[in-house]
């Protein structure tokens, strides 16, 4: 290459992560640009970097380009599997990066999740003090960008070096002299922070420049302030938004700054190569509100700008089996929905949706033997995987502790086994003060088999012989408790979250709920409670529980498959914020659920964690719903006297096995 010295160069920024830079370089080449930055998203995928390095000089050829800067952008500080392939993505551009010609590598420094920012320092030193040491022995620079990825000072994700106060922090912890910044106006302009001055202060420290623009709308903020839901700031290709590139220029020049000015993919607008155009673009169905995980990862998701964009769908729980087959069958189905657990093998089944096997055997995010065995039996069908497990719920039994000492019990030994649990439960039940011995839900929907099923189960039954003795027993013991009144006669009727306010209430000494009611019962419950395994029917027998909450398909008629599994992998590699950011438990066995300052609440996490190992799926079976639907009229006939409970539950074993062919 004949390259002319050029003080200062204006380039753009080109994706590697899929393994098409070198093409991508020799397309826009002959558009003027006079350097390029190839950047990868949290991985390098497994490449050969040294390979793509000579690939993207060749596409350069003799034109006077330069590729001074390689990017790498995730959060190498913490240990996801992600993480720790961002980690040696860094390694790997360190080392490689004299195949490109670069000699500066740029990205986020990481963070520790949720945590304030000086939290991070102490990882922050021990990696990058590695990975500086590593890159002067290369002769490479290591430039951190400076966007916040919606973090702040007190919590983010990904990045610590947004702030100027930051920079001090961490050029205090690793003050070589190859560690600086990739700075970026548009990211200062974000926090209402000038960015002009800057310049003067740590031109020394800026070894690369992003070309990012932002527009400040000081109408919205002066209605709605900083904080509200009306959008301050709008992120522009330079020109077009508040920032004099004249005077940033100048700035740079006056301070005897040289290098690179590469335009984020904005770039677009500027050379009519329309790089949002070549975005991916998913869909996603979900019952989620706006505080659930859905909404939220997908937002997380596309504020990579991975070249995926993924668009959010909110349905309704009745619509969702109806309205998602209805579209598959006629073509229009989202490219990945989630679904309830027990609905999965309906789709799968029919081959609705898409075969994950390969994908998920050769992921290093999403790794069948992390999860619990219950949830990833619910996704898969015919041993295949058609899915990954969303997240996970299940029941146990809550006691009220000062129910026990009254009634000369002790509050540290709830029942293990179901003659323990109906003694138990009569000499709790007093009449005279409104207080029943235990409280559950037998309603005639799904709910009801949800809590009925486990107890089936550990009497040595499945849906498929739903008659069997131990089944027949349970059964039986359930009206035991309504005929004893020791349960409400609102059993029959009420959800599981009714039945758990009686408890809450104080006018039920334990109830069968799961662990989406501990938060509830933390601020409504004025009494010592705690929490026990289901009872078994006799000491050491078999445990089961039921098992609640959704799973991730892809539908096999989706255009983008490969991109829909990135964002189930970006998806599985949150789960260990799961419960801290949403309140659900992952299901995975390898992701302990962190304390949460709360004893109560903590010690009911650890009883729901151990029964999760014992959780069962709800078949699976492409009949489901017709399954449930014959378990829910025995249980009911059995409860209500029309039937005895074994003549109600072989009933149901014929109906079922019709049901099934």
């Amino acid at each position: 290459m004949n390259q002319q010295e050029k003080s200062i160069r204006i380039g753009t920024m080109v994706s590697a992560s899929k393994g098409q830079a070198a093409e991508r370089i020799s397309q826009i080449a002959d558009m003027g640009f006079e350097s390029f930055e190839p950047f990868f998203w949290q991985t390098t995928n497994g490449q050969d970097i040294a390979e793509l390095g000579k690939r993207c000089r060749e596409a350069i050829g003799d034109r006077d380009i330069t590729m001074s800067t390689l990017g790498m952008f995730g959060n190498p500080l913490e240990e996801t599997d992600m993480d720790l392939q961002t980690l040696q993505g860094w390694k790997d551009c360190i080392d490689n990066a004299h195949h490109f010609g670069a000699t500066c590598v740029a990205g986020f420094t990481g963070r520790i999740r949720n945590k304030p920012l000086p939290d991070s320092l102490p990882r922050y030193k021990q990696i990058w003090s590695e990975l500086a040491k590593r890159a002067a022995d290369k002769g490479v620079k290591i430039a951190f960008e400076n966007c916040a990825m919606d973090g702040n000072w007190a919590t983010g994700d990904w990045n610590i070096a947004h702030n100027p106060d930051a920079w001090e922090l961490m050029f205090n912890e690793t003050p070589d002299d190859n560690i600086g910044l990739e700075w970026e106006p548009c990211h200062q302009m974000v926090y209402l922070i000038d960015p002009l001055p800057q310049i003067r202060k740590w031109a020394s420290k800026i070894f690369h420049v992003h070309g990012k623009d932002a527009t400040i709308r000081w109408d919205v903020i002066r209605e709605h302030g900083i904080f509200g839901k009306h959008p301050f700031v709008l992120m522009r290709t330079p020109g077009f938004g508040d920032s004099n590139w004249t005077d940033i220029i100048s700035e740079l020049r006056l301070a005897g700054w040289s290098g690179s000015i590469d335009i984020f993919a904005a770039t677009a607008s500027l050379f009519a190569l329309s790089a949002q155009a070549e975005d991916v673009k998913l869909t996603l169905w979900s019952l989620d509100r706006d505080i659930q995980p859905a909404p939220n990862l997908i937002k997380e998701f596309n504020a990579q700008k991975n070249g995926i964009q993924i668009e959010y769908r909110q349905i309704q729980f009745d619509d969702v089996v109806s309205e998602a087959m209805r579209a598959y069958s006629t073509g229009k189905a989202p490219d990945i929905i989630a679904i309830d657990n027990p609905n999965h093998a309906m789709f799968a089944s029919r081959k609705a949706f898409l075969d994950l096997t390969d994908m998920i055997a050769g992921s290093s995010t999403i790794k069948p033997e992390n999860y619990f065995p219950g949830p990833l039996a619910s996704a898969t069908w015919d041993g295949k995987y058609y899915g990954v497990p969303k997240a996970t719920n299940t029941i146990a039994l809550y006691y009220n502790k000062d129910l026990f000492k009254a009634a000369g019990l002790d509050p540290e030994k709830p029942p293990q086994t179901w003659d323990e649990l109906l003694e138990t439960a009569k000499k709790l039940t007093d009449p005279s003060k409104n207080v029943y011995g235990i409280t559950f839900s037998a309603k005639a929907n799904e709910e009801g088999t949800f809590q009925f099923l486990p107890w089936a189960q550990m009497g040595g039954a499945t849906y498929k012989s739903i008659n069997s003795d131990g089944a027949v027993r349970a059964l039986t013991i359930w009206k035991q408790l309504l005929d004893g009144k020791m349960t409400s006669p609102d059993t029959l009727t009420r959800s599981q979250w009714d039945s758990t306010a009686t408890f809450n209430a104080g006018n039920a000494a334990m109830a069968i709920s799961g662990p989406w009611e501990i938060d509830r019962m933390v601020t409504d419950a004025k009494f010592d409670w705690g929490t026990a395994l289901l009872p078994v029917p006799q000491e050491g027998a078999e445990r089961s529980s039921a098992m609640g909450d959704y799973n991730w398909a892809i539908f096999s008629n989706t255009k983008h498959p490969e991109e829909a599994f990135k964002a189930l992998e970006f998806f599985a590699s949150k789960d260990v914020t799961m419960y801290k950011d949403f309140g659900q438990i992952p299901a995975r066995s390898d992701l302990p659920i962190p304390p949460t300052g709360n004893a109560l609440k903590d010690a009911a996490l650890k009883t729901f964690v151990e029964q999760l190992k014992y959780a069962k799926p709800r078949g699976p079976s492409p009949e489901w719903p017709k399954i449930s639907k014959a378990i829910q009229d025995a249980v009911q006939a059995a409860l209500t006297g029309q039937m005895e409970p074994k003549a109600a539950l072989d009933q149901a074993a014929e109906k079922i096995k019709l049901i099934e062919g």
